[in-house]
């Protein structure tokens, strides 16, 4: 078990519905702009808008850095549970997608605690409630306990596994797991040789270099870094101009709260807005769909593929494998087909009975017009050119009812057409009669 001191911080994002308004008085605009030492002497890294806008591809701009919808601010409370929440952030996406709805906070939270096991418990108490941390947060849409978080940890080089000596896995691959997963400290919940190499061999370990691997599983993310370096907090430091010393652990926690945070952020906003577009497929599926019902939901999938769903969304192919892992991790890709697919199945379901209707429709309108022409012939013929035009409209008009009168006989005699007919009709308003396979 892990004693060596350590160094852990956490993002944690979690969703929460804007049918309540949120001021953001008080609060900073534009994202959280830490602060680093840059590789020439006396040179700045700064996190803020611009160095985000040129590390990711313009456009998941509008979801990541929507124009005076982004804002932080520094907390002051107190610890929780031996953990600072130091910072936070709140997103206002201005997107069409049905996830429109929903804005998202970020808390970044730190702290040294004697085992990783010891930070789970920790920081689970401030995941349960970040409306407590979070002064004025709209109720979260998900309740407690639901929001995502990607934890950084830094050992010594000397640490010893986390538990097992004897896996095959390295310490560093170990470590990763042990703070993505929330490992609880029992041997019955470790995972085995095999379930850790199908990990790796499916891509939930990405290994930036030999001392910084990311770990991708359900329950969260995890990046561990292995780092003689002092296990001070620079969470201070990040926005003032003391700057912390350039270590490696350092640089990599920086970067974990801000541009892997922002990869996150994506992330959440890729599973929530797609879930939203699935419930609602389903709401729709259920209650016999319009036309209407499903041409709004294809263009908030359209807009949700143009301004969400990406697979490379940086130069830098760090931001772009943990995207991709956690996609894989989520099985979102296999959510986004099944949804286009059903989408496309009931969008031709609709179109061909729109097709249908229509051509009852002209097949009727077909049906009125033949004998309404003869009636208006034979009623030109047989009426006497003295009659006053009152008379002469009055029977002309007549040839109306007994021209749909003729031609609904002449559909009787047509074997099934006056059926479908009548389930064209009772089917209305432009609705789908059935959608089942």
């Amino acid at each position: 078990m892990v004693t060596s001191a350590l160094r852990c911080s956490s993002v944690v994002i979690a969703e929460f519905s804007t049918a309540t308004e949120w001021s953001p008085i008080g609060w900073n605009l534009g994202p959280l702009p830490l602060q680093f030492p840059g590789q020439e002497r006396g040179a700045v890294d700064r996190a803020d808008r611009t160095s985000r806008f040129e590390y990711f591809s313009s456009r998941v701009s509008s979801c990541l850095f929507p124009n005076d919808s982004r804002w932080w601010t520094v907390l002051n409370g107190p610890q929780i549970a031996g953990l600072r929440p130091a910072f936070a952030e709140v997103i206002l996406p201005r997107s069409g997608t049905r996830s429109r709805n929903l804005g998202y906070v970020i808390v970044h939270v730190s702290g040294n605690p004697v085992s990783p096991m010891d930070y789970h418990r920790s920081l689970n108490v401030i995941r349960e409630d970040l409306t407590a941390v979070v002064p004025g947060l709209p109720p979260l849409v998900n309740g407690s306990g639901q929001a995502a978080h990607l934890t950084f940890v830094n050992a010594p080089p000397s640490i010893a596994p986390p538990l097992a000596e004897n896996l095959e896995m390295p310490v560093l691959t170990q470590l990763a797991w042990t703070v993505a997963s929330q490992w609880s400290g029992t041997a019955s919940t470790y995972p085995t040789n095999q379930e850790l190499t199908e990990l790796h061999s499916s891509g939930g370990f990405i290994e930036v270099s030999r001392r910084a691997t990311f770990a991708v599983v359900p329950e969260g993310i995890g990046l561990a870094t292995l780092d003689a370096s002092s296990s001070n907090d620079p969470f201070d430091q990040w926005i003032t101009d003391d700057l912390p010393e350039r270590t490696f652990a350092n640089f990599v926690q920086f970067q974990a709260h801000t541009y892997f945070a922002d990869v996150l952020l994506l992330i959440v906003q890729q599973r929530s807005g797609l879930n939203a577009i699935a419930d609602a497929f389903g709401t729709v599926a259920q209650a016999e769909p319009r036309i209407d019902d499903l041409e709004e939901l294809q263009r908030d999938f359209s807009a949700f593929r143009a301004e969400v769903w990406w697979h490379q969304i940086s130069d830098q192919q760090t931001a772009n494998r943990l995207l991709n892992a956690a996609q894989r991790t989520f099985h979102l890709s296999e959510l986004l087909t099944e949804v286009a697919e059903e989408l496309d199945y009931m969008s031709t379901q609709i179109q061909t009975h729109a097709a249908a209707l229509t051509s009852s429709a002209i097949a009727l309108l077909s049906l009125v017009l033949v004998p309404l022409t003869v009636g208006v012939g034979l009623a030109a013929a047989l009426v006497p050119s003295t009659w006053s035009w009152p008379w002469k409209t009055v029977i002309y008009l007549s040839t109306i009812p007994l021209s749909i009168a003729a031609a609904l006989a002449g559909a009787a005699l047509l074997p099934g057409y006056l059926g479908f007919l009548r389930q064209m009709v009772r089917s209305g308003k432009r609705r789908v009669h059935s959608t089942e396979r």
